[in-house]
Protein backbone atom coordinates (compact mmCIF):
# COMPACT_ATOMS: atom_id res chain seq x y z
CA UNK A 1 0.00 0.00 0.00
CA UNK A 2 2.84 2.40 0.80
CA UNK A 3 4.20 1.92 -2.69
CA UNK A 4 0.84 2.90 -4.20
CA UNK A 5 0.65 5.95 -1.92
CA UNK A 6 4.12 7.04 -3.02
CA UNK A 7 3.13 6.50 -6.64
CA UNK A 8 0.04 8.69 -6.37
CA UNK A 9 1.97 11.41 -4.56
CA UNK A 10 4.60 11.37 -7.29
CA UNK A 11 1.96 11.48 -10.02
CA UNK A 12 0.22 14.41 -8.33
CA UNK A 13 3.46 16.39 -8.34
CA UNK A 14 3.32 16.26 -12.14
CA UNK A 15 -0.45 16.52 -12.58
CA UNK A 16 -2.00 18.14 -9.49
CA UNK A 17 -5.27 18.89 -11.25
CA UNK A 18 -6.56 15.31 -11.38
CA UNK A 19 -9.40 14.87 -8.87
CA UNK A 20 -9.44 11.10 -9.43
CA UNK A 21 -5.82 10.81 -8.35
CA UNK A 22 -6.51 12.84 -5.20
CA UNK A 23 -9.52 10.63 -4.49
CA UNK A 24 -7.56 7.40 -4.97
CA UNK A 25 -4.75 8.70 -2.79
CA UNK A 26 -7.29 9.65 -0.13
CA UNK A 27 -8.83 6.20 -0.14
CA UNK A 28 -5.41 4.58 0.20
CA UNK A 29 -4.43 6.92 3.02
CA UNK A 30 -7.73 6.27 4.79
CA UNK A 31 -7.14 2.51 4.55
CA UNK A 32 -3.62 3.02 5.92
CA UNK A 33 -5.01 4.84 8.95
CA UNK A 34 -3.64 8.24 7.90
CA UNK A 35 -6.87 10.16 8.48
CA UNK A 36 -5.53 13.71 8.30
CA UNK A 37 -3.66 13.08 5.07
CA UNK A 38 -6.74 11.30 3.68
CA UNK A 39 -8.88 14.30 4.59
CA UNK A 40 -6.52 16.61 2.69
CA UNK A 41 -6.43 14.39 -0.41
CA UNK A 42 -10.19 13.88 -0.49
CA UNK A 43 -10.74 17.58 0.17
CA UNK A 44 -8.51 18.37 -2.80
CA UNK A 45 -10.62 16.04 -4.96
CA UNK A 46 -13.79 17.88 -3.92
CA UNK A 47 -12.21 21.30 -4.44
CA UNK A 48 -11.12 20.32 -7.93
CA UNK A 49 -14.49 18.78 -8.75
CA UNK A 50 -17.28 19.91 -6.40
CA UNK A 51 -19.65 17.41 -8.02
CA UNK A 52 -17.41 14.42 -7.15
CA UNK A 53 -20.01 12.40 -5.27
CA UNK A 54 -17.70 9.52 -4.29
CA UNK A 55 -15.24 11.95 -2.72
CA UNK A 56 -18.04 13.59 -0.71
CA UNK A 57 -19.16 10.16 0.51
CA UNK A 58 -15.61 9.22 1.49
CA UNK A 59 -15.17 12.50 3.36
CA UNK A 60 -18.52 12.07 5.10
CA UNK A 61 -17.48 8.60 6.25
CA UNK A 62 -14.10 9.85 7.40
CA UNK A 63 -15.62 12.70 9.41
CA UNK A 64 -18.34 10.43 10.80
CA UNK A 65 -15.75 7.94 12.06
CA UNK A 66 -13.73 10.73 13.67
CA UNK A 67 -16.77 12.10 15.49
CA UNK A 68 -17.15 15.29 13.47
CA UNK A 69 -20.88 15.03 12.82
CA UNK A 70 -21.28 18.54 11.40
CA UNK A 71 -18.70 18.05 8.66
CA UNK A 72 -19.96 14.53 7.99
CA UNK A 73 -23.51 15.80 7.55
CA UNK A 74 -22.39 18.55 5.19
CA UNK A 75 -20.67 16.05 2.90
CA UNK A 76 -23.52 13.52 3.13
CA UNK A 77 -25.93 16.27 2.05
CA UNK A 78 -23.62 17.37 -0.76
CA UNK A 79 -23.36 13.77 -1.96
CA UNK A 80 -27.10 13.21 -1.93
CA UNK A 81 -27.74 16.44 -3.84
CA UNK A 82 -25.57 15.23 -6.72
Amino acid sequence: MERAIRGYRQALKHAPGLPEAHYNLGILLKAAGQSRAAERALGDAVRLRPSYQRAHVALADLFDRSGNAAKALRHWLDAFRL
